[in-house]
């Protein structure tokens, strides 16, 4: 796991230290136990290390020499099929010259080209530069877990694991996609492959691009593995699940470094912890719990899970003490942003695993959309068409805006795949697994996490056990107004019915109640930001500040303070402090 950056350049140009440079140094969070880079010709690779398989051999960019020229890789991610993978090389002659996981995607291309992409298991993000034709490959996994960006300009091509790496290098202005700011703000992401950064886009889950002389010259793209409902009675199912979640659980804690788990008290999340233990690993767990009467979350339940499988158990307090320098570095983080307030608690959590020596953490990303949990999945089709009509959260403010064409912004999804005999509850997974999974929860997963130099990983995206949850008939996953039935049933076979088939607490952090009770601060931001007076009328900014404790605008409201932390840092080149400084000014 680990921070990577790209350049092709365009025409007869060779890259330089001082083009690689700055790419590390923005970068330097992702990869905290090492730096290095590799260039040759207008090709350059940089790679900083988050140490966690083959701590002591395996330092990238890493190279595979052939009789015609080399091929150089740098690579964030973790290959779970790696042991395979070697043993086929090892088969065919090749002498791996490291224990690394991301060794043999190395080697595979460079015998097999881009179809090596299709053995890969597991999360990723790489790039390769190939001497021997002068190209650069880029590839991201099918899910996409792990993050890719890239710029396609007059100097060249550059790619990178955040945005934040190609402003600070200058491949791109600092200037926002005003298109897809509505969607951001009413959606709380914005999906394909559009950022908030003009001149950047994502690499999309499973797409390849291979670049010459700084130009895209061809693409393509390696679907999730999801597939129409197969006949499966009750205890075939659940007998199979229990066989692919040990096996992924397995395959998942790979390395020579500590593993803990956020145990949340939920579904996802105590299923994971069971198979750790009959794997017989000892686990560490990590939840939040907020200090506010009335506010909502599942410690009470994750403490005493945690206390019957004999966890090492951390609970992290967040209150509103938190809640204030947590926007800024939410705003900071999540420079790709995805507006959940779950990053909040998701950053302490993540300090905390690495103050308690953790570098990977297991968390449940992928349990709701493969295995049928969301509400959204019971409700006729039509009730999800008239929700899309509505538009998103800025309508309720409407009124407020500067322009209100922002508030008509539209998220739409396309599903990649065959959808023939797809069933409805299927084609909305599809559309949660194509839209909100990469660009909301793994994202937000991804920056929360590596800000702190932690790895996340999610089980329940294994290939094969999403292969299997995916094509799951419709009735394994929806029984009785219960969602993700299966997982639920065999939580209670194993008695936790309780918790299976109870009243779920839930889990939502008070943003309304802090801001209203913090309105000053809100204030001192909102009179003295350049994004805000760009989105907001005077007499809007001013109403919204007296109407904190709606809840439709206090949501927007969050929204609006965290975008305004984001555009002075990344848009306008303040500092943490300077943000943190304005927001703290004394009451007027």
């Amino acid at each position: 796991m680990c921070g990577i950056a790209g350049i092709c350049l365009a025409g007869k140009a060779k890259v330089s230290a001082g083009l690689l440079a700055p790419l590390a140094k923005a970068l330097a969070h992702r990869g905290p136990d090492g730096e290095a880079v590799w260039a040759e010709g207008g090709l350059g690779l940089v790679h900083t290390r988050l140490a966690i398989v083959d701590v002591a051999g395996g330092a990238q960019p890493l190279v595979a020499k052939f009789p015609d020229g080399e091929v150089a890789l740098a690579a964030n991610g973790e290959i779970y099929n790696y042991p395979e993978l070697q043993t086929e090389l090892r088969a065919a002659g090749v002498r791996l010259s490291t224990r690394s996981d991301c060794e043999p995607p190395l080697w595979l291309y460079g015998r097999e080209g881009v179809s090596a992409f299709d053995k890969l298991q597991g999360m990723y993000g790489l790039v390769l530069a190939d001497t021997r034709d002068g190209t650069m490959v880029v590839a991201r996994d099918c899910f996409g877990i792990k993050p890719l960006y890239y710029a396609e300009t007059a100097k060249g091509f550059a790619c990178a694991s955040e945005p934040r790496a190609l402003l600070a290098a200058g491949w791109v202005a600092r200037e926002m996609n005003r298109e897809a700011l509505g969607v951001v703000l009413g959606f709380h992401d914005s999906p394909g492959d559009a950022t908030l950064f003009a001149g950047v886009k994502r690499l999309m889950p499973g797409e390849w691009l291979v670049v010459k002389e700084g130009k895209i010259v061809r693409r393509g793209r390696r679907l999730a593995p999801l597939a129409a409902p197969v006949a499966r009675g009750d205890e075939a199912a659940l007998e199979q699940f229990d066989a692919l979640m040990k096996a992924a659980m397995r395959r998942h804690l790979q390395g020579e470094v500590g593993v803990g788990a956020f145990l949340s008290g939920g579904l996802d999340s105590t299923n994971m912890v069971l198979a750790l233990r009959d794997l017989g690993v000892e686990v560490r767990s990590f939840t939040a719990r907020f200090s506010v009467d009335g506010a909502k979350d599942e410690s009470a339940v994750a403490r005493t899970l945690a206390r019957q499988v004999g966890a090492l158990h951390t609970e992290v307090v967040y209150g509103e003490e938190d809640f204030w320098p947590g926007v800024v570095d939410m705003a900071w983080a999540l420079d790709d942003m995805a507006l959940d307030y779950a990053a909040l608690p998701l950053l302490k959590l993540s300090h905390a695993a690495r103050e308690a020596g953790v570098k990977v953490v297991l968390s449940g990303e992928g349990g709701d959309e493969i295995f049928g949990g969301y509400k959204s999945y019971q409700r006729p089709w039509w009730k999800e068409l008239l929700r899309g009509w509505r538009g998103g959260e800025l309508q309720a403010v409407r009124g407020y805006l500067k322009d209100k064409k922002l508030a008509d912004a539209k998220r739409h999804v396309a599903l990649p795949w065959p959808l023939k005999g797809w069933s409805v509850l299927q084609k909305k997974q599809g559309a949660d697994v194509a839209g909100w999974l990469p660009d909301g929860l793994l994202l937000k997963l991804d920056r929360t996490l590596m800000v702190q130099g932690v790895e996340g990983r999610v089980p329940y995206l294994d290939d094969q056990l999403a292969a299997f949850g995916f094509a799951l008939p419709d009735a394994l996953k929806v029984r009785e107004g219960w969602g993700k039935w299966l997982l639920r049933e065999r939580l209670k076979r194993r008695g936790f019915g309780e918790l299976a088939f109870g009243k779920k607490q839930g889990f939502s952090v008070p943003v309304g109640a802090w801001l209203h009770s913090g309105q000053h601060r809100v204030a001192n931001l909102w009179r003295q930001s350049k994004f805000i007076d760009g989105v907001l009328t005077p007499k809007g900014r001013e109403a919204m500040l007296g109407k904190l404790r709606d809840r439709k605008v206090a949501k927007v409201a969050f929204s609006l303070t965290v975008m305004a932390c984001w555009h002075a840092m990344h848009m306008e080149g303040a500092t943490r402090d300077d943000v943190l400084r304005l927001m703290n000014a004394p009451r007027g």
